[in-house]
């Protein structure tokens, strides 16, 4: 995670970018692109928890970014896992 947050900066990012991930909790599916999230500490979250794998990789315990399902705030999804 540290290596992987040196090097993930949301104001590098020259092309949209877009990763997955399904919550544990909820089971939603969320697909969000580098600009729904304030940190950069938050993105390489999301970045992990798309490439999380069943016993492989853990899963990622909190991720807040805008989520257009809480509406047009910035929202927590809690226990982010498995890409679909």
């Amino acid at each position: 995670y540290q290596q992987l947050l040196a090097n993930i900066k949301i104001d590098k990012f020259k092309i949209p970018f877009r990763m997955g991930f399904t919550s544990l909790e909820t089971g939603i599916y969320h697909s969000p692109y580098i600009t729904d999230f304030q940190t950069d500490d938050n993105l390489a979250k999301a970045i992990l928890a798309s490439a999380a794998l069943p016993i492989v990789f853990p899963p990622v315990n909190e991720i807040t970014f805008k989520n257009p399902l809480d509406g047009a705030g910035f929202g927590k999804t809690h226990q982010p896992a498995f890409p679909p």
